[in-house]
Order: structure tokens, then sequence, then C-alpha cells
């Protein structure tokens, strides 16, 4: 149009061509972003033909945009007096007086303009816009007038928008809320009204309306990064990491190094646990925003990942910017702890202890460390000097009383430390086992023994079971002292006092009563006693007679010896079903069934109701250590069981198709119960893993679950 202008305006004395080759040149330097060069151009064109408005109204813009003040003001009025009825010509002035400072004579030609055209959006837009500062209801009422005169349609629609962001900025929110509302009467898909809405409900607090509004949105205008990041806020804060995880990912197509984006993207794994995810999103925030925030979380994500020198690098990154801050020298401390690095732990400590010596878990970590190097003489005043900052440090207490203890010296002190530290945190096992060994140091044996009779089982540590036998053997009960040191070496194998204490003699060989190997039996029987059902989604992968085997379905187990499996198809439609009980195993089709399978079920079985442990508490039983293992070997089968843990590790036994055997693992705690996530049955005829998500423990189960549907 411009081009067209400039050709019809052309003088015969000149050719028209020269004139449009310079303004055309004039255009590539403005899009090439020189807007100066491209004046020099569109001025040297005027010179040629000082008629051609619309070279007239291109100086101008480039003039704005290189600042250019007075030639821009100067142009544009006389562009306007030359066309004195043209209403964008008057909106072109008032935008150069803008820029000029002179808002006065703005708004004079802005209102000029919508006098001119009064149903121009652009012209009601910049004359309401400096009312919309300094009168907003002077601008409210105007825009108010154009939809009356206007009437409806998308000239109108537009003004709404307009009217309605004015409203809610004013605070006005049930009248944006009616203009937008409005707007999507007669257009349902308008993207402003959806957008304005949904931010008016954000603000509002109205989460569900938010979301669907932002949602809404974001089908129409998909790459919009500051929706699709709002809408990932809203959904971490609903707790919904499978939504917000994807609303980031789409943000961060449009703004890979947007810091803000990749922040949120690190929350959400976090969130998820995959920590490689989140230390490689934090980067990317810290690349572009290196706030003291962001790099404290890089640093603990590094740390999650086992990767000390990153974690060091980037917590020296914050101490060199803020080089007096003691928590930064702290913690780079903790990270050269994790790091190996024990005297450069300590020189942090104690330059963060120079800034602030009233800093008692500054002085307890100082004395841990020091404590690691075999020096007690400087450990000890560093606990000291704990207690004294933070008479409540427990730890502290505690840690100075059991050493004074285990050296033999001060024990009057090192009780009293220590019944300080059992006051402050009474279910602490550690300190229970500090005040039982404190008084066999004292010789008060049997308040030694009921100490750690009460500490030895939740504190689980081999230690304490050390100091418990030692206890019980000063109290002349060998037999209970040697199924304590058992208890121990389960924990431990490669316990050197628990091994020296325990000899040939003590090491496990049987499932006699009061032994430890009985004990741990007991254990694992009765968390299974307690199951009573199961249900959940499984997986099987594997391969059966040669072929090979995957499936995913729907799981039910109930005592006793009740299972159902549901093989899902398409669109979760049962494609077989599997039922087991006293009587045997039924499939649906019945083609698919296997005579191995129900042996499987039936020593699956035995093991969740807990019967197949109860069969290997016989003193003839043999039983031995196997690293962590315990081995359990009786005429009927086989049985590994898990010291550490005290759960159930594999059970063996023969069968009519070859032995069997089901090992058990990723075991989780559910309903204070031990379950496994993860069974693989073996036998000659082949394996299959099933692997349990989403799992319920003792969940109710109506008894016509375990009988297969009517055949069609």
């Amino acid at each position: 149009m411009a081009a067209a202008a400039l050709l019809g305006a052309a003088t015969a004395a000149a050719s028209p061509w020269d004139g449009y080759r310079l303004f055309l040149r004039g255009l590539l330097e403005e899009r090439a972003g020189r807007p100066a060069v491209a004046a020099e151009m569109y001025e040297n064109v005027l010179k040629r033909d000082p008629e051609a408005a619309a070279v007239r109204a291109a100086l101008v813009e480039a003039s704005l945009a290189a600042g250019r003040w007075d030639l821009a003001v100067q142009t544009a009025r006389a562009l306007a007096d030359g066309f004195p009825e043209n209403a964008e010509y008057q909106i072109l002035l008032g935008r150069t007086f803008l820029a000029a400072g002179q808002s006065d004579k703005a708004q004079t030609a802005f209102d000029r303009a919508l006098k001119l055209d009064p149903a121009n959006v652009d012209a009601l837009g910049w004359a309401t816009s400096q009312t919309r500062l300094t009168d907003p209801a002077v601008a409210a009422g105007a825009l108010e007038k154009f939809l009356k005169e206007s009437g409806d349609g998308e000239v109108a629609d537009a003004v709404r928008d307009r009217l309605a962001k004015l409203l809610e900025h004013e605070g006005n929110a049930a009248g944006a809320e009616r203009h937008w509302k409005k707007i999507l009467e007669s257009d349902p898909g308008n993207v402003d009204a959806l957008l304005g809405l949904a931010g008016l409900y954000d603000v509002r607090g109205d989460t569900a309306a938010a979301i669907a509004g932002y949602e809404e949105y974001a089908v129409r205008v998909a790459d919009n990064p500051e929706v699709n990041a709002r809408l990932g806020q809203l959904y971490f804060q609903a707790g919904d990491m499978s939504r917000a995880r994807p609303a980031f990912d789409r943000a961060a197509v449009s703004a890979p190094r947007d810091p803000v984006v990749n922040f949120w993207r690190a929350l959400v794994a976090q969130e998820q646990e995959r920590w490689a995810d989140a230390v490689q999103h934090m980067a990317l925030a810290a690349r572009a925003a290196p706030q003291t925030g962001v790099l404290l979380r890089l640093a603990s994500y590094y740390q999650r990942l086992g990767r000390p020198r990153d974690t060091v690098k980037t917590l020296a990154r914050l101490q060199k910017a803020h080089p007096e801050n003691p928590d930064f020298m702290q913690y780079l401390g903790q990270a050269q702890e994790d790091n190996g690095q024990i005297r450069k732990a300590i020189g942090w400590y104690e330059r963060a202890l120079k800034i602030d010596p009233r800093r008692a878990d500054v002085q307890f970590r100082l004395a841990m460390n020091w404590d690691r190097l075999h020096r007690f003489d400087k450990a000890a005043p560093a606990l000291r000097n704990a207690i004294a900052a933070d008479p409540r440090h427990h730890l502290a207490l505690n840690y100075l009383g059991y050493s004074l203890a285990e050296r033999g010296e001060s024990l009057p002190e090192a009780l009293d430390l220590i019944q300080r530290a059992v006051a402050l945190a009474p279910d602490n096992p550690a300190y229970r086992d500090s005040l039982g060994w404190v008084y066999f140091r004292l010789g008060r044996l049997e308040e030694a023994e009921t100490a750690l009779a009460a500490s030895v089982h939740p504190a689980d540590d081999p230690a304490v079971w050390q100091h418990y036998g030692d206890v019980l053997e000063a109290r002349g009960k060998k037999d209970e002292s040697m199924r304590a040191w058992q208890e121990g070496l389960l924990l431990d194998p490669n316990h050197k006092e628990l091994l020296k204490r325990l000899g040939d003699e003590g090491r496990i060989k049987n499932v006699a009563p009061r032994t430890a190997a009985r004990t741990l039996l007991k254990r694992v029987e009765g968390n299974f006693r307690q199951l009573r059902g199961l249900s959940g989604f499984v997986e099987v992968d594997g391969r059966w007679r040669g072929r090979g085997v995957a499936g995913r379905g729907v799981w039910h187990y109930a005592r006793p010896g009740r299972f159902r499996l549901e093989i899902l198809g398409p669109l979760f439609a049962p494609a077989a079903v599997m039922v087991h009980t006293s009587s045997g195993t039924q499939w649906l089709p019945p083609e698919i069934g296997d005579p191995a399978v129900d042996e499987w079920l039936t020593l699956l079985n035995r093991v969740l109701s807990g019967e197949w442990t109860a069969g290997f508490d016989a003193p003839s039983v043999s039983a031995r250590q196997d690293g962590d293992d315990v081995v359990y070997e009786s005429p009927v089968g086989a049985m590994v069981l898990r010291g550490r843990e005290k759960t159930l590790a594999e059970a063996r036994w023969g069968a009519a198709d070859g032995p069997l055997r089901i090992r058990f693992e990723n075991t989780v705690e559910k309903e204070g119960l031990r379950v496994p996530t993860l069974i693989r049955l073996n036998s000659d005829a082949g394996s299959l893993t099933l692997t349990f998500t989403q799992i319920m423990v003792n969940p109710p189960a109506a008894g016509d679950l375990f009988s297969l549907p009517a055949q069609p």
C-alpha cells in the first residue's frame, strides 16, 4: 500500500523508480533494526516527493524507533494537518506527543481521532489510555458509552475486553467477569476473554475454575509459555505432578531458557524423585538466574545424586558471592564432609564459628569431625561449646556423655549428660543405649539391662545389641547374651566385636528357641499373619514353555488361599480371568490353564498366609547366615530371609514339574506391613515376573469376586 501511494504521487520530472528503491531500502533497514538509517532514506524520498503520505507515516515510525522525537512530532503534525479527516494520522500524532512527553497534546489528538471515527477501537483505546491512569472512572464511562453506541459485534467485543481489564485493575471483579462472559456468549472461542476470566478466577482463589479456563485457552493457544507455566504451578500446588510435568514441558518448548519455567520443572522432578532431571532443570535456571535459593536447591540435588564435587562447587559460588555469610560456610563444611574431606570441613566450620561462635549445630559438627580424626581432645571442647550455646542440644549431650562413658572417664558427669538427653528426647533408642552403657560402666547392671532392653528393637543397631549382650553376660544370662549378639550379627555379618564374642559356638546353626534365627522367623511370620488381603495392578512378563508371556492386569488376594487375576485387553476390557481357590485353579477361557501355575499359587498362598514360615520353626531345621541373609532348610523346602530388613527373600520347594522357586523383591511398607512389589516365579517350565503397583493392603473383598464370571 505504501509503495503504491508513493508511485501514484511521483512527479513527471523524476523517475518513480528512484524514490521507490529508496523507500524499499528504508523498509529493509528498519527490519534489520537500523531505524535511524531508515529515517534518512525516507527523508530523501520526501525531498523528491513531499506529498507522499505513506512515506511520511513511515518516517514517523522510524523516528520514534530511533528516539528522534522532534522529527517524529514535526512529521506527524504535518501529516495530520495535511489530512485533517484521517483518524489514523491523528492517532499517530498522539503517539508521537506521548513519546515526546506531551501527554495533554496527545490526549487532544486521540480525542480528535475518536470524534472523526467513533467506531475506531484503536482510537478509543488510545483516547482512554491516559484517563485509565489519571481518572479510571472517566475511561470506563467512555468505554461504556462506546458500547451503547456501537452495539454488538467484533468491535464491541474488543472494547468489552479493554473495559473488563480496566474494571479488573480497579478492583471491580464482578464487572470484569460480566463483560468477559458477555464476549464468550457471542464468541465462545475468544482467547482474550478466556484468558481474562481464567486470570480473574486465579486471583480470586477459585483454583478449579482458573484451571478450567487456562486449559480451554491452552487448547486454542498451545504455545503460550506464561499460561502453560501457570497451569503447571496450579497442578503442582494441587499435588498433581502427572499434569504439572507436561504443562511445564510445553512452556519450555516456547521458553527453553526461562529460569522460572526451569525452576518449576526442577521442583516437579524433585517431587517425583527424578534427581537427574531435577539437576538438569535447576542448572538451567541457575545459569540464567543464579539466585541464592536456586543455587541451594541445585547443591542439594547434586548431594542427593551423590555428586559431592558438584555440591561443593555450587556452594562455593554462593560463598564467594556472600563471603561473610556463616550459613554458606556451614553448608560448605557439610558438603566437604560428604566429599570425604574432613579437614576442609573443619576449616569451614571454624571460619563460620569465628563469625558466630554461638552456632550450636556448627560446634556439634566440628566436634564430630575432630572425633573422626581421633582427636577427642579437640572434639570435647567443641561439644561443651555446643551445650553452652544451646543447653537443650540433646545430640551434643548424648555424644559427649557416651564418649566419656566409652572411655571410662568422668562417669558421674557422663550419666548426667545422658540423662538430660533422654529427658529431652525420651523416645530416642540411641540415647537409652547410652544410658544403659553408662550404667554398665558404673556397675549398675540391673538398670543397664532395663535401659538396653527398651532400646535394642527400636534402634536395630548392631552396637546396641552388642551392649545388651555384654550386660546380659555380666548378669550371668549366657543364652540370652548369645541371642543378643546373634541379633546384632544379622544386622552386620562382619561386625568384628560380635564375631569375637560369639566364636564358632555361637554361630547360627538351627532354629532352637531363644535364637536369633527363630526370632527373625517369627517376625516375618507375624507380618504375613496380619496380611488378610492384597489388591492392585500387576504386570506379567517372562517365558513359559518356550513362549513369551506379557500382559497387564488386576490382582486380588484374600486369605485363605484365594486369588483372582484379570488380564486386561484393549480399552481395559478383561481378556482372560484366572481364579484360584482351595479347590484348584480355573481359567476363562479354560484352554490357557496350566497345572504348574496351580502349584505356584498354592505355594504363594502358603507364604502369604504365614503358614510356610511356621513350618520352619522346629529346632531340627538347619539355619545358617549367608551374608545379610539367613537360609533355612527343611525336608519340605528352603527359605531365605533378609536379616537387615527382616523380610522374606525366597521360598523353594519340590513339585511334580520340577523344583519351584519364588523370589520376593522391592519390599515396601504399607499400612505398617512389609509387602513385596515384585515377585519372580521360576521352575523348569519357565519363569514369570509379577510387578505390582497401586497396592492396597487388607482391602474389603466380596465373596463372589473369587468366582469365574458367567460365560456368554
